[in-house]
């Protein structure tokens, strides 16, 4: 049997290419396939710029948060960076981390679950952007 081997970025690259052409093709049902991947892709490519010492964007989000809670919080009760983090990644979490143990069979998203198809997207193509960006290199032919 034959193995195959891919760079991490190529799997990753992969991955939210299927989920762009899945999210274009205006099929709700895929929309979970599509956060799932996308998902996916994002924290390969945010781990890849993390071990370059390049901070990704959902990390720059999650701060912002952080910060405008501080300065917002009424009940003096601000907003973690691990609640900021759960709320940006509601539908990949509950998706991806779904317990026969302790959770209900019925997986429910928020009616417009959609955004956080749209969300994982757009977090993937920017950490796909900043890593080919931290080496200089530019998208092969076929990639996103």
């Amino acid at each position: 049997m034959a193995i195959r081997a891919y760079y991490v970025e190529d799997a990753a690259l992969a991955q939210l290419e299927v989920a762009l052409r899945l999210y274009f093709s205006g099929d709700e049902r895929d929309l979970l396939s599509v956060i799932t991947l996308a998902g996916a892709a994002e924290e390969l490519f945010g781990q890849l710029l993390a071990a370059k010492g390049i901070e990704n964007s959902i990390e720059s989000i999650k701060k912002a948060i952080v910060a405008i809670s501080a300065i917002l919080s009424l009940d003096g009760d601000p907003v973690t960076l691990k609640e900021a983090a759960n709320r940006a990644n509601r539908a990949k979490i509950r998706l991806k981390h779904w317990n026969a143990q302790t959770d209900n069979a019925l997986i429910e998203l928020d009616a417009d679950f959609s955004q956080g198809a749209g969300r994982c997207l757009r977090e993937g193509g920017a950490r796909t952007h900043g890593e080919r960006a931290s080496e200089g290199r530019e998208p092969q032919p076929g990639h996103a």
